[in-house]
């Protein structure tokens, strides 16, 4: 593990079972049901998450009939928030470079607000498309990108490396590595807060910038 993965898994060990850990899994339902919707879930028999922090993802596939869950993440605290958390899962903590699952394992593979943190990029796809079934969906939903201005503080307030690339970047990655029919799309939240709600914090240090980032939209990869 180098440092900056190290860096990486001690921040969201930290964060592991604490409200902040909690409030970022929440923040992040509006991505998984835009792409769960997209999902057949009479179809769904395994489903893989990749980053899967506490769990909450998976729990929301599982309400919806998936078979069987997995998840992988850097943080020891996360696995363990989230075997607490879905007893029946399966979790690993690893890295998606280095994917510790058989080939064809997952029907079902999703990502929320993880893959810009990865070291090498290309070797994480190709991971993700030998452990992908035939024919099986992909899908990953990221706010982090190059042209969501309104993010674009947020390395400098982790202190550590992450990926700022385009959407079109991200689509060359993916198809790249051999995952068949990826598009590109824009998820929008509906609910974000007023000016007179909004407090500035470092991640969001005006109120212009918040609005740029729910304008912008997350980046949606999925096939």
């Amino acid at each position: 593990m180098n440092k900056n993965t190290e860096k990486i898994s001690s921040l969201f060990d930290v964060w592991a079972g604490k409200p902040r850990g909690e409030s970022m899994a929440k923040g992040h339902d509006e991505l998984v049901l835009d792409i769960y919707g997209g999902w057949d879930f009479n179809n769904v028999e395994s489903v893989l998450d990749l980053g899967c922090g506490n769990g909450r993802a998976l729990g929301m596939a599982k309400e919806r009939g998936a078979r069987n869950i997995s998840g992988l993440d850097l943080s020891e605290n996360m696995v363990k928030t989230a075997s607490k958390n879905l007893p029946n899962g399966d979790f690993k903590r690893g890295s998606i470079e280095e994917l510790p699952f058989a080939d064809n394992s997952f029907s079902h593979i999703i990502s929320i607000e993880a893959l810009y943190y990865v070291g090498d990029l290309k070797r994480a796809f190709s991971e993700i498309a030998r452990v992908l079934k035939p024919g099986g969906k992909f899908a990953m939903a990221i706010d982090y990108y190059l042209e969501n201005i309104g993010s674009h503080v947020w390395e400098d307030c982790l202190g550590f490396d992450i990926h700022l690339l385009s959407g079109s970047q991200w689509l060359e990655l993916v198809s790249n590595a051999g995952i068949k029919g990826v598009e590109q799309s824009r998820i929008r939240r509906k609910e974000f807060k007023s000016e007179e709600d909004f407090e500035a914090s470092n991640f969001f240090p005006s109120y212009k910038l918040y609005r740029q980032y729910q304008e912008a939209g997350a980046l949606k990869l999925s096939n």
